[in-house]
């Protein structure tokens, strides 16, 4: 019942947050305007929508640990420190802009640091140095997979509020943060649909990207079987799906994987006919799919488990293949 009350309390702050954050954003012309080609909003739209759903999930966990016997775990608490860095540093380059170098920079140390405080990927085959350059690569290649994705209404939240759904229950160790930032994040996407009111920015992104990175390497994922070490992947897999498919056709067109252009997943479905709407029930159906795969395979024995995955790499393959055909010229 107090859980209940918790939950319901974390989006009603982000619904509040929310409401302030907007009219900071307008009173201080905090804004994104539709200055490139490969921003589709209309009108200049308000950011600091990431610091109204972080912080309602941060001040949600820390009000349930004092009124409930829930003690933060030491690990969580690193994260959220982690999240919160990564939530500034966002701030900073909405308000502001960062060099992507410098961007980069502070999201390897951020992680560094956390693994330097113990939370590390332990891939029971692999030698310790390799689990940490593994780590630093999961973590800031997931904290940039999200900043890739948002790019357009309602996207990266909904995948975002879904990744800790399911993280949460698959992972094993009842970290409360994760249902408290799926529903900050569902009072979020009120003013994130279509057409937004509010963005997320890069303070919201990269926060969930680092967080959700960082939730996917500390839980208990091979309990049953060795290989459901894969299951964060699977939660997380639109994200890095998309990194890779930007990634690709970007350097078989001679270009860097960093330069801007509309070789996104969602803008290749617009530009097949998807509306809007249809876009985010088919990024959304996905997430839950494989959020659902992920959990299913956690409690399967292993080759039934590795026949799951191999489905799975066919589908997405198949899936790659028919995006990479579409022309996205049609989209100006």
């Amino acid at each position: 019942m107090m859980l209940s009350i918790a939950l319901a309390g974390s989006f009603i702050l982000s619904y509040l947050f929310t409401l302030f954050f907007r009219y900071l954003a307008l009173r201080y012309g905090i804004l994104d305007r539709p200055d490139s080609s490969v921003k589709l909003h209309k009108k200049a739209t308000p950011y600091l929508g990431g610091p109204a759903f972080i912080l309602a999930s941060f001040t949600a966990t820390l009000l349930y640990a004092l009124f409930s016997s829930y003690n933060i775990p030491r690990q969580e608490g690193i994260l959220l420190i982690g999240g919160g860095i990564m939530m500034i540093t966002g701030v900073v380059d909405d308000v502001k802009k960062i060099r992507p170098r410098t961007k980069f920079i502070i999201q390897t140390v951020t992680a560094a640091g956390i693994v330097l405080l113990g939370i590390r990927l332990d891939i029971f085959f692999l030698p310790l140095w390799a689990n940490i350059a593994l780590t630093l690569l999961w973590i800031v290649g997931v904290t940039n997979a999200f900043n890739l994705i948002d790019i357009m209404d309602g996207l990266c939240g909904g995948i975002a509020a879904i990744a800790a759904f399911f993280l949460f229950f698959s992972n094993g160790d009842g970290n409360l943060f994760l249902l408290f930032l799926a529903a900050s994040l569902a009072a979020f996407l009120i003013f994130n649909f279509p057409p937004a009111r509010i963005f997320m920015g890069d303070a919201g992104s990269l926060a969930l990207g680092f967080l959700l990175a960082g939730y996917s390497i500390t839980g208990s994922f091979t309990v049953t079987n060795k290989l459901a070490l894969i299951s964060p992947v699977l939660i997380l897999w639109l994200p890095i799906y998309e990194t890779i498919l930007v990634s690709v056709l970007r350097l078989s067109k001679g270009k860097s994987p960093f330069y801007g252009s509309k070789d996104h997943f969602a803008f290749r479905l617009k530009a097949a006919g998807f509306p809007h709407s249809a876009i985010l029930l088919v990024s959304y159906f996905l997430s839950i799919i494989m959020g659902e795969s992920a959990l299913i395979a956690v409690s399967l024995e292993a080759n039934e488990a590795f026949l799951v995955y191999m489905l799975l790499f066919f589908v997405f393959s198949l899936f790659f293949f028919l995006l990479s055909k579409i022309d996205i010229d049609s989209l100006g």
